[in-house]
């Protein structure tokens, strides 16, 4: 097998003097002169350049493979992004407040008198969100026109917060817990009863709260004594199953 030498030449050398010509050697200079030199040996062989090349292929396209791949992470964690940026703006919070629940309530007040309430309550945003409910257990105390009756409602409420995800985990599910003023209007006869329902969740007590945590309203529909008024107090809520007092 033939391959190719590259060697610099140098003014030690004369090609020309090899052969007896007896001149000068060249002055030195930054040229190469090529040899053949012929190999016999077996172990040097010639290089694999078809091996050379698929490795070379194989290594751009396991980079390219990651960069691709990093593009479609950032550009679906882009897109997770800006749907949570739009679900927590304030349009989606006008339509679809941070809190739903669904309860049953009963009370009986005959001037001052008591009220008990048991709620589903879905968070729907931020980092207590949740598909399943937490279960709330409310009773109170009540003051205002003689009333007694239950109802099953509905109602909706927003955290006192701009954004639902700046409340660390767990604010505000067991934010639900706790002291709260309620407030009711109603109307029944003929044994049917409707009202409308408000309520603030505060920090602290009743008789010294600390903030507001929550605000709700809603409607319940269900079977009361005939009149219609107003009456309102101060409830507290714990987790309806478990002995914890905290979510």
């Amino acid at each position: 097998e033939e391959f190719i030498d590259w060697k610099e030449e140098n003014n030690t050398r004369n090609t020309l003097g090899e052969s007896g010509g007896g001149e000068d050697p060249p002055a030195k200079n930054n040229s190469f002169i090529i040899e053949t030199v012929n190999v016999s040996n077996s172990k040097y062989c010639t290089p694999d350049f078809n091996a050379i090349t698929k490795m070379n292929s194989g290594i751009m396209t396991a980079e390219n493979s990651n960069t691709s791949s990093t593009s479609f992470s950032q550009g679906l964690s882009d897109v997770i992004n800006a749907i949570s940026d739009y679900w927590n703006s304030p349009a989606a919070r006008m339509m679809v407040p941070d809190k739903i629940s669904i309860n049953f309530s009963y009370n009986a007040n005959p001037i001052i008198g008591t009220s008990s309430d048991f709620s589903l309550n879905w968070i729907v945003r931020g980092n207590d969100a949740s598909i399943t409910p937490y279960a709330v257990s409310s009773v109170g105390g009540t003051i205002g026109m003689p009333n007694g009756g239950f109802g099953l409602g509905i109602n909706v409420g927003y955290y006192a917060t701009t954004d639902m995800r700046y409340l660390s985990k767990g604010t505000a599910s067991n934010g639900l817990l706790g002291w709260s003023y309620i407030g009711t209007a109603f109307g029944a006869a003929y044994g049917g009863r409707a009202s409308f329902n408000g309520s603030i969740g505060v920090n602290g007590t009743a008789s010294d709260p600390k903030g507001v945590t929550w605000i709700t309203g809603g409607v319940s529909l269900g079977l009361g004594t005939p009149g219609a008024g107003v009456y309102g107090g101060a409830s507290y809520s714990i987790p309806s199953f478990g002995t914890k007092k905290t979510f």
